[in-house]
């Protein structure tokens, strides 16, 4: 699947012109909170952050940041500086 993915951005950028950029911090809005239905909505970040506290290979959501409309998303290093893949250092995708 990460191939094919690789493969998707690749056109968009050759054929289409597309500007793609990479970040560990993802920006959008959202619904206000609350118990009155309102049209108001709020910018809210997501940050993705290797940490070796994470066990195993899933990612967790640092609760602590939950309530604070800045949400941090603690990745095991397996997923990051670790993963098989490297986009950005020269890393290929896997043969099939």
């Amino acid at each position: 699947q990460v191939q094919r993915k690789a493969e998707v951005v690749t056109m968009l950028v050759q054929e289409a012109g597309a500007s793609v950029v990479c970040s560990d911090t993802i920006e959008f809005r959202s619904k206000r909170a609350g118990m009155f239905e309102t049209s108001a909505t709020e910018t809210r970040t997501i940050t993705f952050v290797e940490s070796a506290a994470t066990a195993g290979s899933a990612a967790l959501l640092d609760e602590k940041s939950a309530a604070t409309g800045q949400l941090r998303v603690l990745v095991p290093p397996v997923l990051g500086s670790k993963a098989e893949l490297q986009i950005g250092k020269g890393g290929a995708a896997p043969a099939a």
